[in-house]
């Protein structure tokens, strides 16, 4: 990635399936069989304690809804 670019994240959960979008690239899909997260909270997270990160626009939808249920401006 170069440094100071803007990607666009996505992530969809459905019951225990959980998929993973990047720059509208389909980059992983999982199914928790055993223990699936089906309540909770949803939030995002540099794992480098280093990583200068931001993230704009943080937004939950219920699937097939237009309005936004959360929306947050989150920078590191």
């Amino acid at each position: 990635m170069i440094p100071n670019e803007k990607h666009n994240m996505k992530m969809v959960v459905e019951g225990a399936t959980i998929t993973c979008y990047f720059d509208g690239v389909k980059m992983f899909e999982v199914t928790d069989k055993n223990e699936p997260y089906l309540t909770g909270y949803a939030g995002v997270h540099s794992a480098d304690g280093d990583a200068d990160s931001s993230f704009e626009y943080f937004a939950v939808r219920q699937i097939g809804a237009e309005d936004v249920v959360k929306d947050a401006v989150i920078q590191k």
